[in-house]
């Protein structure tokens, strides 16, 4: 049982330094409950981007996920990858916003450059928007508007 408990620390803290958010140990979930009774699993997706938007619009996983992402630039300019952080309804005491961790960023990469980066998704389920990592794609509607849900 005592081993048990320092796990759930160890797992607690792991998430907690690595910018995700998971809830409180010992908690039972009260801030952010899971509402399909899953978590974990392992994702892997291939996506490319390029000047017109990504391969993909839309990404679904399960909260507290590890993913695999590898983002290839097909473009002729600099595009990347980043997740919002999205409002979160939660009880008192409990964080009420829910960010990616860093690691799932890619910075905007040179045409024909690719990259893959490995995260966790967060514990609060939704969804989060993600786009284009460089701050000239903004302008591009679809380059701003993926949807990474989380389950």
């Amino acid at each position: 049982m005592a081993r048990a408990a320092v796990l759930l620390l160890a797992f607690t803290a792991l998430f907690r330094c690595s910018g995700v958010s998971v809830p409180a140990a010992g908690d039972g979930g009260s801030c952010f409950p899971d509402s399909d009774g899953l978590t974990g699993g392992d994702y892997v997706f291939d996506l490319t981007v390029d000047d017109t938007g990504f391969s993909k619009n839309i990404l679904t996983t399960q909260n507290l996920a590890h993913v695999t992402l590898t983002v290839k630039n097909a473009g002729t300019t600099a595009h990347g990858f980043e997740v919002e952080c999205k409002p979160v309804t939660a009880p008192a005491g409990c964080a009420r916003t829910s960010c990616f961790p860093a690691a799932s960023t890619v910075v905007p990469l040179a045409p024909g450059a690719s990259q893959t980066v490995v995260f966790a998704t967060p514990y609060p389920e939704g969804i989060y928007t993600f786009r284009s990592s460089a701050p000239a794609d903004r302008a591009v509607k679809a380059l701003s508007d993926g949807q990474f849900i989380v389950m």
